[in-house]
């Protein structure tokens, strides 16, 4: 039990993974994605800075992407681990463990391929969208040249069986950049690239007073004042506060300090989703309970302290060196 009338609220206290924040960028990653499949492209690539909420975003709309008749299609993830994966059958291994298949550590490539194959087209035979179906592959990077033949066998497979595969890759906008340009020097990878490179799309943070504000309102409307639930009666029962207050009245104190302090001085360019989570529920969770914050000048000193204790600059710092 907890003492809390709100069980969102406690459960992204509890588990900071739980606090997804719908972005504008987010929608439009989620288009992006949709006219590539839909445009019959074999893949695509998302990049972006370390942090800036790639992987979040593509889980949260990952089971939400439509076909032409409006109806979802099946879609799978798998994350590449940093260890060694050198082998075709190591990436292989890697995709089949994250959608669910049991296979021993000596199940050769093929037979793995073969099993992955069937299991992806069964998933979309029975869905709604029964000759769609769409891999996403996070972690791009640590990806070698040659295990992308893999991607192209997968492909090839299920284009037998009249399926559509369409292979999203996501990866680190400088790590990807290079494997790029590595594998641009090589005549061998021409097809891989022809086949999943041509489409790219760089995610961002926050970069607008906009799409702060949008946002901080999806987080009042979603996690602090749902249907009978209130954050001030829960945190701020002792304050000198409106009832009506919201946290997206605050937003222009918080572009101020990010602008000021943080994308002027720091020469930051885009607030990366992981930072302004973490800002965000320093704020709520650990400043304004402790202390009133109408004076501007206090909450402003708030806000400078959660995104200074979120990390930020020092990510930065570690990014440019």
């Amino acid at each position: 039990m907890n003492k809390y009338t709100s069980s969102i609220i406690y459960d992204i206290m509890q588990n900071p993974n739980k606090f997804i924040v719908d972005t504008p960028q987010m929608k439009e990653l989620s288009e992006t994605i949709h006219k590539w499949h839909l445009n019959g492209f074999t893949g695509g690539i998302v990049i972006g800075a370390n942090r800036i909420g790639k992987t979040f975003a593509i889980n949260k709309i990952k089971d939400d992407i439509k076909g032409r008749n409006g109806k979802k299609i099946s879609a799978h993830y798998a994350s590449i681990a940093q260890r060694d994966i050198g082998t075709i059958a190591g990436v292989l291994r890697i995709i089949a463990y994250s959608v669910g298949l049991k296979i021993k550590s000596t199940t050769p490539a093929d037979i793995i391929a073969n099993d992955l194959i069937h299991y992806i087209g069964e998933s979309a035979t029975s869905s709604e969208n029964p000759h769609s179906s769409i891999l996403f592959v996070d972690e791009l990077q640590r990806i070698r040249p040659k295990q992308f033949e893999v991607f192209a066998e997968l492909f090839d497979g299920l284009n037998n069986f009249d399926i559509q595969l369409t292979t999203i890759f996501i990866g680190n906008s400088i790590a990807t950049d290079q494997l790029l340009e590595k594998m641009e020097e090589e005549p061998q990878y021409e097809l891989i690239r022809g086949r999943f490179f041509l489409n790219m799309y760089e995610y961002f943070g926050i970069r607008k007073y906009d799409e702060l504000k949008s946002c901080l309102k999806f987080i009042d409307e979603n996690y602090l004042f749902t249907k009978g639930n209130s954050y001030i009666d829960d945190f701020l029962s002792g304050h000198n506060i409106q009832k009506d207050w919201r946290l997206v009245d605050i937003a222009d104190n918080i572009w101020s300090v990010y602008q000021n302090e943080f994308h002027k001085k720091q020469k930051i360019e885009s607030w990366g989703m992981q930072y302004f989570r973490s800002m965000i529920i320093t704020l709520l969770f650990d400043f304004f309970p402790s202390q009133e914050f109408n004076d501007p000048i206090i909450l402003e000193q708030m806000i400078e302290a959660s995104i200074n204790a979120s990390g930020l600059v020092p990510d930065q710092i570690r990014l440019i060196k």
